[in-house]
């Protein structure tokens, strides 16, 4: 909860003043990221905002980037699906902070035409991938954690061993080099189709930086770290099946031979005892 509360001491203690407006998107466009004291924002009220759709996860929530290129992490109102990766739109939604930029929750959004012959900064499903480790995005270094928070809303391309496919959350997660990272998608199920623990892959999608908004029981948010938000079951590449001899197959391997040792020291019991019968 951001800013002051005010109980009502009894039922329909609320009389409306002004009406909300026919449309919602009719409010003031937000206006640049200032160093403000963060409780600011939660005053501002509903703002609106243009831009393009970098990334969709989880359903509701999304990542755009406004046509000076700032970048923002949008959650939906549960009333709207979200659009698809690449679409211009316009949103209207509460402004928050996490310290770095300004977020927008329960939001709503429409699509935004276009002008003839003009171009928009950071369309998401253009851009050109780089090639990273996580270490190039979050490094320690003598008990210091180092967080690159210029990745954010940049697209980059990940290489690493599918670790876990859960059935719910996260599409899947990958193993680089012993640092473990989260891929989300829109498309999360076709994804968990593709893949298989064991499984060498490219992951291509646009780095979001996972970070709590400001409130005032934590005046300091929490970054937690980053995961990789792909655009479509196109973003991921299948570099090498994983080897049928994994430990699963090993240990059912062992198992078979055991029974069959088992089956043959009986066999010659058995046998053993038909000879003692007819010739003993």
């Amino acid at each position: 909860r951001v800013g002051r509360a005010l109980p009502l001491v009894r039922a329909g203690g609320i009389d409306i003043v002004r009406p909300a407006p026919d449309d919602p998107f009719a409010v003031p466009e937000m206006p640049p990221f200032r160093r403000e004291h963060p409780s600011q924002y939660a005053l501002l009220g509903r703002r609106r905002a243009n831009g393009r759709v970098l990334a969709v996860w989880n359903g509701r929530r999304m990542l755009i980037r406004s046509r000076s290129g700032y970048v923002s992490n949008v959650d939906l109102s549960e009333d709207q699906s979200p659009p698809s990766a690449g679409e211009s739109v316009e949103i209207a939604g509460f402004p928050e902070t996490d310290l770095y930029r300004i977020n927008f929750t329960r939001a709503i959004w429409r699509k935004r035409e276009e002008a003839k012959g003009k171009s928009e900064v950071g369309k998401g499903t253009l851009e050109e991938a780089v090639d990273v480790s996580p270490d190039d995005i979050v490094s320690q270094t003598g008990g210091v954690v180092r967080i690159e928070a210029d990745f954010h809303g940049r697209v980059i391309r990940l290489k690493g061993v599918v670790a876990k496919v859960p059935d719910e959350g996260p599409a899947f997660y990958l193993d680089c080099g012993g640092r473990l990272v989260a891929v989300e998608s829109e498309a999360a199920d076709g994804l968990r189709e593709k893949v298989k623990p064991g499984c060498l892959v490219e992951a291509t999608g646009v780095c979001v930086m996972d970070a709590e908004n400001w409130r005032p029981n934590a005046p300091f948010p929490r970054m937690k770290g980053f995961f990789v938000a792909m655009r479509g079951v196109d973003d991921l590449r299948l570099v090498e099946s994983p080897s049928w001899w994994t430990a699963a197959h090993v240990g059912v391997i062992a198992l078979l031979l055991a029974v069959a040792v088992l089956a043959a020291l009986a066999w010659n019991v058995t046998l053993h005892r038909r000879v003692n019968e007819l010739f003993g």
